[in-house]
Formats: structure tokens, sequence, C-alpha cells
């Protein structure tokens, strides 16, 4: 009876703050550790499939470290917008003791991340107190609360790179659905050519970024930190003729556009433009190469994907000289009554090493994808 007495008070409070517009974020309101647990059972135990990052702010009315950072997490819930990914939670540190002790809590405000738990470990429904408290399901967030470091911290944790919501970057490409959705049809067939396609050479170039949040964290700083200064920011500023696409290569659901490009490392950026892909790569992280990545990136753009004067060459040569990048050409795939004879030798008959029967296992390379 207490359970649903809980219930129907959280329903009723979250009405109330609908009636009354205070209900400005996705952040939900708990006032006691049961309601909390009782969360953490129902994302557990009994959506054990379907499981989600929980982000828990426990805070303390009246504390001014806790006015401050609620904005922040107002907006961080724009920057992670994905619900299947992270929920966000709120719990009174006064009216939730027991949660405050099970978590070792002694200042306030605190972050913490519990990450998606076995269902083995959730069988035992008693004993969730205990799995809470289990550190290896658990992040705590220590050091300055800003934008940047909390946005790095979630980043890290529930393995989904930030979707900055006020950005020309488009940061809302998730799946191969929203890549069709969002893409112009021309740089698809550029990604993904047919027999039919016809490459427009009065196409919008694009950049398409294929970052993660397991980088260097040299490189996640530069591509998943502060919006004020990530290097796609920056270039997007500047190159306005330009359409700038982040790729998260962790994502699974992606993967088929990391396959296509044969993208390997992250970060790797495709510049598609006059039915061109340049793919170009930065090494791992070096000391010698700091704050240099801009201007590698910007001297091919205004080398090969913007140029005042149409010279080719300057361009070849450019890509030519730099070790981890190509022009990359996508192989048309040919069919299974397809050959070529050029590389077949039936001059005889005589049985060599270099010969495979039907039933032989042929050598697999990853190009071969």
């Amino acid at each position: 009876m207490l359970k649903i007495s809980s219930v129907l008070l959280v329903v009723v409070w979250l009405l109330q703050l609908v009636i009354v517009g205070r209900c400005s974020s996705r952040i939900v309101h708990l006032d006691s550790s049961e309601q909390f647990y009782d969360l953490v059972h129902a994302n557990y135990y009994r959506n054990k499939e379907s499981a989600t990052n929980i982000l828990l702010y426990v805070f303390k009315p009246g504390c001014r470290y806790c006015a401050e950072l609620e904005p922040k997490l107002d907006f961080l819930t724009t920057v992670f917008p994905n619900d299947s990914t992270v929920k966000f939670v709120k719990v009174n540190g006064q009216q939730a003791s027991t949660l405050v002790k099970d978590l070792y809590i002694r200042s306030f405000p605190q972050l913490f991340i519990f990450k998606p738990i076995p269902g083995q470990s959730m069988e035992v429904t008693n004993n969730i107190r205990e799995t809470v408290k289990d550190n290896s399901f658990l992040s705590q967030f220590h050091g300055e609360r800003t934008v940047k470091r909390l946005a790095q911290w979630i980043s890290n944790n529930v393995g989904e790179m930030a979707h900055w919501p006020t950005s020309r970057v488009n940061y809302n490409i998730r799946d191969i659905d929203d890549f069709v959705r969002i893409m112009p049809q021309s740089l698809i067939e550029s990604i993904f050519p047919t027999d039919d396609s016809v490459k427009d050479s009065g196409e919008r170039p694009a950049c398409l970024a294929f970052v993660n949040s397991w980088m260097d964290i040299q490189y996640v700083d530069m591509f998943n930190g502060d919006l004020n200064t990530l290097i796609l920011e920056k270039m997007s500023d500047h190159w306005r003729s330009i359409d700038f696409y982040v790729i998260d290569s962790s994502v699974p659901e992606l993967s088929t556009l990391s396959t296509q490009l044969q993208v390997a490392h992250s970060p790797t950026l495709c510049f598609i433009f006059k039915g061109k892909i340049i793919k170009s790569a930065l090494k791992p992280y070096d000391d010698n190469s700091r704050d240099r990545e801009m201007e590698y990136f910007n001297e091919i753009i205004s080398k090969c994907v913007v140029p005042t004067l149409q010279d080719n060459k300057v361009c070849e040569e450019h890509i030519n000289s730099l070790p981890l990048a190509e022009f990359f050409t996508l192989s048309p795939l040919l069919s299974n009554g397809d050959s070529d004879e050029t590389d077949c030798n039936d001059d005889d008959d005589d049985d060599d090493d270099n010969d495979y029967d039907d039933d032989d296992e042929v050598p697999f390379d990853v190009f071969d994808l």
C-alpha cells in the first residue's frame, strides 16, 4: 500500500509541475530512497533487454552549489536527448536518507551514473540496495562541474557522443534511418552508389566526422568537449559552404557507414564534394602535433574541397603528402556471374598451390567487405 501511495504522489507532483509550467526538462524528481530503488528495479530487472543508464543527481534544498548545477543539468538533457541511452533522475537527499547512507554521501550536490546491470545480478530482488552500492556498476562524478566536463563524463559512461542543440554541426544522425532522412540524396548516392547514380558536381560539400567517446582523451576534448572549443564547431563557423555531420563510430546502428567507407580509426573525417571522397584520419595523439589539427583539416578544405581555383594537381599532391589521407573510391559490387578474365590463368590445367577448389577455404581480407 505504501508503494502505491508513493507512486501516486510522484504522478500528482509531476502533473502539478506541468500545470504550473515548472517542468522544464525531462529530469524525473523523486522524494524518497524507496522511489529510487523501485525505479532501479523496474529499469534493470523488469526490462533486462532494454535497461538504460541512470544519471542520479542528489541535492539538498537551499544548497547554493545545487542551485548553480541545476540549469546545467537541464541543458544536458538536451545534449543527451535519447531516453534509451540515459535517464536523468533527481532525488532530495534530505528525504532519501537511506540512499544517502548507501552511497556514502557527505556533501551536496552529488552525481552518479548507474550502468546497466546484468540480469543475473538482479535475480534476488530483496538485495536491490546491495546491487545499487556495487561499485562495478557505478560511476561518481568528481571535479569541476562545468558543462564541458559533465558532458564528457556522461559521454564516456553511456557511450554516446554529445548532441549540442545550438550548433551548426549536425549531431542528429543516430542510425541509418536518420542518415537517410537527414542527408541530401546526392550525398547518399556518393556513399552508396548504384548503377543509376549520377555524380552531382553542384552538390553542397559535406564532412562526415567519425568520432567516439573512447578516443585519446585529447581528441575527446577536441571533438566532444566544450561547445566553444570544439574543432568541428570552429570549422563549421569558418567554412559555411560545407555541411558538417558527426557520426558516432561506436554506435552499432551506424556500423554500415563505417564499413562502407572503411573507417577503422577515430577520429576520421570524410570530405564529400563533386562526387569525390577524401578520407583523412588523425594519428594517435602526439604532443608534437598539438594545435595543428585545425591547420591540417583547413588545408585539405582550402586546397581540395572549396578551392577558389580548380587545381586538381595541387589537391592531389597535397593529399599524397599526408600519411593518413587519401582519395577514397567505392568499388562497384560485382554480381556472382561477373568475372575479371585478366585475373585468371586458364592456359593449363596443372595443379598449383595458389589454386583453390570449391571446397577450399579462401583467405579473408578485411577489404573484401
